[in-house]
């Protein structure tokens, strides 16, 4: 038996790190409307973020990314890593056509498996992206995905109950996007009185998008 243990054990101990595969996932915003974070996979020592963006200029056009990118959680600031499929700046990805797409990888430390939401910040001069409040809990997507789904289908009391599960499930998050939509829905429910509850959480909230948000809520009746 001793033969059988010790192979299992160095069968352990090379094991692959598995992680947690997020795909699609929401967020509270993004600087450019065409790149798009497929997934970001989750793993014991790295994270991997995997973009596609399509070139919507007529004319060529370039795209590289910044050294001076990372992934900001509540306690770290994650420097990047390594890139696949773009350079780092002034290295870049010439475009040669309009609608053509391009697929990334940006690789970056780990961070921890309670983390519920990032933020992802290209540092630099000119045309710097950003997303805010990713979304990097599956269970948490899967609740705002059937509240997005029950609100496509009309079913605007579920889709309610489940942006309020979503942020009951997300504590703190510091971006007013799925209050603004809370507000939009009690909005079109004629519930008055869900109606101004959110609207007085929004109004004392410190929402880092605040600004923006204000004259949408405050047209809201």
């Amino acid at each position: 038996m001793k033969p059988l243990f010790f192979f299992a054990f160095i069968l352990f101990i090379f094991a692959p790190a598995f992680g947690q595969l997020i795909e699609n996932p929401n967020f509270g915003s993004k600087t450019h409307p065409t790149i798009s974070i497929l997934s970001i996979d989750k793993l014991s020592n790295s994270t991997h973020v995997y973009f596609n963006v399509v070139n919507k200029s007529a004319a060529e056009d370039w795209l590289c990314v910044d050294k001076n990118t990372y992934i900001i959680t509540a306690n770290n600031k994650l420097k990047l890593q390594q890139t696949k499929g773009i350079g780092n700046c002034p290295d870049n990805f010439k475009f040669t056509h309009q609608g053509q797409e391009l697929n990334f990888t940006l690789t970056f430390p780990a961070f921890s498996p309670e983390t519920k939401y990032i933020d992802l910040v290209e540092e630099c001069s000119n045309f710097c992206f950003k997303f805010s409040g990713l979304i990097v809990n599956n269970e948490i997507n899967a609740t705002l995905n059937l509240a997005y789904a029950q609100f496509r289908q009309n079913k605007l009391t579920e889709s309610a109950q489940s942006f309020e599960t979503a942020l009951q499930q997300l504590g703190n998050y510091p971006y007013a996007i799925f209050t603004y939509n809370l507000v939009e829905i009690y909005s079109k429910l004629k519930n008055k009185e869900k109606l101004a509850e959110w609207k007085m959480k929004f109004n004392n909230s410190a929402f880092a998008d605040k600004k923006l948000y204000q004259p949408l809520i405050e047209n809201i009746q």
